[in-house]
């Protein structure tokens, strides 16, 4: 069972801090679980099991990315070095909180 929304494990802490993320208080965040979001373009079905190492959308990159960590910190999933880099390299380009 994944925690409860806005709460950080110590591994999910690590791949966000590893990725160059900011770590948010929960009233600050609002969750999306990539997992339950129905694919709603052709651009995301193209997309197949690929992580950001691999594909990122053409637009909204910063949307999808913050998306894709949520869902990994909710999940307490991990990232290999391509993703973590894929991921702090977009995430350089998005605007600050």
């Amino acid at each position: 069972m994944p925690p409860a929304p806005g709460v950080v494990t110590a591994a999910a802490a690590a791949v966000l801090l590893l990725a160059g993320c900011q770590i948010l208080p929960p009233e600050e965040t609002q969750p999306t679980d990539l997992a339950t979001e129905p694919p709603a373009t052709a651009e995301n079905l193209a997309k197949s099991d690929h992580d950001p190492a691999e594909w990122t959308p053409r637009r909204n990159k910063c949307a999808y990315i913050t998306a894709w960590v949520e869902t990994k910190q909710a999940y307490d999933l991990t990232a290999d070095q391509a993703e973590a880099d894929a991921i702090r390299t977009v995430l350089a380009d998005c605007p600050g909180p």
